[in-house]
């Protein structure tokens, strides 16, 4: 299956916003179970007190969803969820196991169904998440920003690209070379930016890529 580099970079570069979206509760939880849920693949970061950690949402509805990470979360753990070229939720961790989370939002459903009727119509997302999956990490990496070297850290990467946690983003559109520990320095393009990190497209082929960072990347799926 091949895609369009070009449509991907349009896909993620959504406007994001600066703030939570944040509406009064609904009901109760017999009207989240009402709200369909769909299968998605869209990455993500969430934030819980001095916490910061990747997430990949498998499933999504208007009342919450399900995500795989790695933070050490639990049951009633506030949070926010900053869906990677969408807006930012605040949810509420219902139940999980085995390094999967039931969120439960705390925002408005009709905010969140219409959030999700743009991620289920945008095929470059869920497509490019299925040819090329991304791996959550943790990579010590760096580049020289403006005033000099700037340390950071990779939390999930994919052939196509990765999110990096970083004290100082450069702008959208910025091309700069990333230099990852082990696995040496890749020319990157910043797709979005906000300022807690960055989300940024390799410039090389996704095949290049796999062949550099080995077995830290899953072959592409080709079904």
């Amino acid at each position: 299956m091949s895609v369009d580099p070009n449509q991907i970079l349009k896909s993620k570069v959504l406007k994001r916003t600066s703030s939570p979206v944040k509406a009064p509760k609904p009901e109760g939880e017999g009207e989240r179970h009402r709200h369909k849920r769909c299968a998605v693949f869209v990455p993500a970061v969430l934030r819980s007190g001095d916490l910061v950690a990747s997430a990949d949402i498998l499933n999504m509805s208007a009342g919450g969803a399900l995500i795989r990470t790695t933070a050490p979360l639990n049951a009633g753990d506030e949070l926010d969820l900053d869906i990677e070229g969408y807006e930012t939720l605040q949810a509420n961790v219902v139940h999980g196991r085995d390094g999967r989370f039931g969120l439960a939002f705390d925002a408005d459903p009709r905010v969140v169904s219409h959030m999700l009727a743009r991620i289920l119509a945008n095929p470059n997302t869920n497509r490019d998440a299925r040819e090329y999956p991304r791996r959550l990490v943790l990579l010590g990496a760096s580049y020289n920003g403006p005033d000099g070297r700037v340390d950071c850290r990779i939390l999930n990467i994919s052939a196509r690209g990765a999110f990096m946690e970083t004290p100082h983003p450069l702008p959208e559109d910025t091309r700069f070379d990333l230099t990852v520990a082990r696995f040496g320095t890749v020319a990157t393009k910043v797709v979005w930016s906000d300022e807690h990190g960055m989300g940024i497209e390799f410039a090389e082929d996704p095949e290049t890529v796999r062949q550099r960072f080995g077995q830290l990347l899953p072959a592409p799926k080709t079904d």
